[in-house]
């Protein structure tokens, strides 16, 4: 009989909790210092110069900050303005709001001042952009490999282009979120994971019109792929459910 002594002991649920968090911690800390580092010397003014141009930039600095008003004021709406075009109230729904971005800034609006709060959103973009390109990339890939893949996406030419005065294409980062969820949807017809999809997909909507277009666009060639490769699987009535629960939740 085997002594008990040899059998090496098994990670609780707890210590493989800890240890994931653990993981994605030190991955989104990881890239939040490259990207301070890259962006140098920038984070030297990080409350008094936003990280952005003196053209565009200054939009976006008033959206964030309009957004972060109106929530703040309760009896204001969000997408719409008399401080543009004044006494006329002004529509804000075809203009590049990207409200996300506000939203974010209004628990920390009593600790940072607006310029802070700005390019914390961006530090944030930077950071999450990288932490969901990792997870996407874990699915067929180890965990370095999983980090030059986060790296890569979010530390691109593109990216660092933007932030020159477009920060609704500056945050992108729930783009790898979406198609994380909506392809593990396809994969195993959760409901969790039509639920996961419809959420990100809809923080999607809230950062920039054309990354969500994007995802629609990706979505229907995944959904090609799954018909080609997995047709069996995607008609019965558990994966129509989770298909019919994730366009109800996002519609």
């Amino acid at each position: 009989m085997a002594d008990n002594k040899d059998v090496p002991a098994r990670p609780s649920g707890h210590r493989k909790m800890l240890g994931r968090a653990g993981e994605h911690g030190l991955v989104l800390l990881l890239y939040a210092l490259i990207f301070l580092a890259l962006a140098w010397p920038a984070p030297r003014h990080f409350a008094t110069r936003i990280i952005s141009d003196a053209g565009d930039g200054f939009q976006m600095y008033w959206n964030t900050w309009w957004v972060r008003t109106a929530v703040l004021a309760s009896e204001l709406d969000v997408f719409e303005t008399r401080l543009l075009h004044f006494p006329e109230t002004c529509s804000l729904l075809p203009h590049t709001l990207h409200p996300f971005a506000g939203f974010l800034t209004v628990p920390f609006a009593g600790v940072l001042g607006d310029v802070a709060l700005f390019n914390l959103v961006v530090v944030f973009a930077f950071a999450f952009s990288g932490w969901g390109a990792y997870l996407l990339a874990k699915r067929v890939a180890g965990p370095r490999l999983a980090f030059v893949g986060g790296f890569v996406f979010t530390f691109s030419g593109y990216h660092f282009a933007h932030a020159e005065g477009h920060l609704n294409l500056v945050l992108m980062q729930w783009i790898p979120f979406y198609m994380l969820f909506f392809l593990r949807l396809l994969e195993r017809r959760r409901v969790v994971d039509a639920i996961l999809a419809a959420v990100f997909l809809f923080l999607v909507l809230l950062c920039d019109h054309y990354y969500l277009l994007m995802c629609v666009f990706a979505s229907v060639l995944a959904g090609i792929w799954a018909l080609c490769c997995h047709r069996d699987g995607l008609f019965t009535r558990r994966a129509l459910g989770s298909f019919s629960l994730f366009a109800a939740l996002y519609s």
